[in-house]
């Protein structure tokens, strides 16, 4: 079934009362793709890949910053000066905050 008879097989209703709102009522049947499925199966698949790739993200994501956290984590821990220690704690905290940040949006 090509684009022509797409397009012919439209019912466009174009009483007066449509023609004064400027619109038109289609009816349309559901149109089968070359592969012998429809549209709506074709998303559902395409929204199951992207939850595949978002979990990987995810866990990802999750491992990088938990290592960037115990690092800065060590750092606090090893270092003498006080300075060091405060700004590898409040680094901790804020990578803690992305890492919660990211987990809500993935």
């Amino acid at each position: 079934m090509g684009f022509e008879d797409i397009i012919d097989d439209l019912n466009i209703d174009s009483n007066e009362e449509n023609k004064e709102n400027n619109t038109f009522n289609f009816e349309m049947e559901e149109y089968k793709t070359p592969a012998g499925t429809n549209y709506e199966e074709e998303d559902e698949e395409k929204e199951t890949r992207g939850r595949k790739k978002t979990v990987h993200a995810k866990n990802v994501i999750g491992d990088n910053l938990e290592t960037i956290a115990d690092k800065l984590d060590y750092i606090k821990k090893q270092s003498y000066q006080s300075n060091i220690r405060e700004a590898a704690d409040d680094a901790g905290k804020e990578v803690i905050k992305i890492a919660k940040i990211i987990s809500r949006i993935l």
